[in-house]
């Protein structure tokens, strides 16, 4: 009995990895395309055998991989060393051209593939270990040459310190006989290994950019300690692009060191996911930290998140809003809060609220009344009805619920409206209008429309204002102007807002 299930859990397990196995082929076939060309195999089936053996490489973008292979060619790296040792194609072209700057500056003789493979080890030995393996030779001295190569009054290292050591240690009395940053900060700027391990030809090349193309003095260097990370060629075709979303690209950088990271490519298909969006020019322009940390996410992902977006009536309502990029960029988390809100028939929503901290959003959520901040009525009505800000607000005082109509509902009456032949200058001069169910003003419309003329004048004769105008009286009518006609045709009746508003 035992036998027989374990037989067929086997069975099953079988089927299963088959099946994974077909799909998995099914997706590697034009990587195995690709290699057999790159890589100089001759044949597919040989390709297959690599692939098989070396299956991280399915992950590997395929780009990457050939800037890759192009550098390693460029050194002199013969294509056997390279299907030998393929592991090397998981570091991109930069990690590899900074490796080998580093160990070219300390003397590494004979930098191939292997040193390049194992360039972590490397570093963390002393020059005496390393002159034993023969990978420094026995005639050069380090520090004199590290000292000697950023200009540097050589001041010694420890014996027993490692490669990495050494070089932070010359690399720190650059810095700090040059004034660009003091022992302190340059321990806090360089205290990630990615910065570390940056070769001097790297960080020399971003010091001349910061300086001489963004006209930063030496002495705010240390306020764009982030940039020290950034690759200088990288950084040299970022600055290609004049403008990111109506900014100058220097500005930007400057206002967002973070940014200097970035890869051109990548950016440059971001903005264009973005052109697809309706977005304020104060959201590029007054929130650039914003933009910044969109720009750091796959391209891909924000298209996925813009195209979630696009079917949700609630976040295509608050595109005016100057913050729209923070709805973006915390996307998952705010639609999450959104879903909890509606399931208590909360719908008028805030962007910090649903972007920031938790307590934010739980302070905002325990609200007793549901509804949004007087200045995004104003910018939502500004921008939707092309209506001055204090006439806006001068005229939406004077009714007692214009804040707690959720933007949904009056961007879907202005739409609806519209759709009904009514103008913008029709809608401004009844500007309460819009803050009433779209199906009740179009049901008020065809009734005076089916009714028969009065006095001899139709409902057509009269003018598109007057029409909206009398709709407005008709609506408000029934409640005795009390401002309750809102809530007709609503899922949320208001009553606790009704009692709130006179208690």
């Amino acid at each position: 009995m035992f036998c027989n299930k374990s037989f067929r859990l086997l069975l099953v397990t079988h089927l299963n990895l088959s099946k994974i196995y077909t799909f998995q082929r099914h997706n590697v076939s034009d990587k195995v395309k690709f290699l057999e060309k790159i890589l100089d195999f001759g044949s597919l089936t040989a390709t297959d055998k690599f692939l098989q053996k070396h299956d991280y490489l399915i992950d590997v973008d395929d780009g990457a991989v050939s800037d890759s292979i192009r550098y390693l060619k460029e050194i002199g790296t013969p294509i056997e060393n390279i299907r030998e040792q393929p592991e090397i194609l998981c570091s991109d072209r930069i990690t590899l051209k900074n490796r080998h700057e580093v160990l070219s500056e300390c003397g590494c003789s004979n930098v191939n593939i292997g040193s390049l493979q194992h360039y972590n080890q490397i570093v963390r030995q002393t020059e005496a270990s390393l002159k034993s393996l023969g990978i420094i030779d026995n005639n050069i001295n380090l520090q004199e040459r590290l000292a000697s190569r950023l200009k540097v009054q050589l001041r010694p290292c420890k014996e027993d310190a490692n490669l990495t050591a050494v070089r932070l240690h010359f690399l720190q009395l650059f810095f700090v006989d040059n004034g660009l940053m003091t022992p302190k900060e340059f321990n806090k700027a360089f205290r990630t290994d990615h910065v570390r391990q940056k070769s001097y030809q790297s960080t020399e090349n971003i010091l001349k950019i910061l300086t001489e193309q963004l006209d930063i003095p030496k002495d705010k260097i240390r306020d764009y300690k982030q940039a020290l990370g950034a690759d200088p060629d990288t950084l040299q075709k970022l600055l290609t692009i004049q403008l990111i979303r109506g900014v100058n690209t220097k500005d930007f950088l400057k206002q967002n060191p973070s940014a200097m990271v970035l890869l051109p490519d990548s950016v440059q298909r971001t903005l264009k996911e973005l052109e697809k969006v309706e977005l304020s020019d104060e959201s590029t322009t007054k929130y650039t930290n914003v933009l910044s940390k969109l720009m750091k996410l796959d391209p891909k992902d924000v298209h996925r998140r813009l195209k979630e977006m696009e079917t949700q009536p609630h976040i295509q309502a608050m595109s005016f809003h100057p913050k729209f990029l923070k709805l973006i960029l915390h996307y998952f988390k705010a639609e999450y809060r959104m879903k909890h809100m509606e399931t208590v028939e909360k719908k008028c929503f805030n962007i910090d609220a649903l972007t920031r901290q938790h307590s934010e959003f739980r302070k905002f959520y325990q609200r007793e009344n549901d509804q949004h901040m007087e200045r995004d009525c104003i910018r939502f009505l500004t921008t939707n009805l092309n209506i001055d800000a204090k006439q806006a607000k001068d005229e939406m005082n004077r009714h007692p619920y214009w804040k707690n109509v959720a933007f949904v509902d009056v961007k879907d009456t202005i739409d609806r409206l519209k759709l009904t032949g009514f103008e913008l200058e029709d809608i401004r001069a009844n500007v309460h209008i819009v803050l009433y169910s779209g199906d009740l003003i179009v049901s008020r419309f065809k009734k005076f429309s089916e009714s028969e003329p009065f006095e001899g004048h139709s409902w057509t004769d009269l003018p598109k204002s007057v029409q909206l105008k009398l709709i407005l009286y008709d609506i408000e009518r029934e409640r005795h102007f009390s401002g309750d006609g809102v809530w007709l045709d609503r899922k949320c009746d208001g009553s606790n807002l009704v009692d709130d508003y006179y208690n």
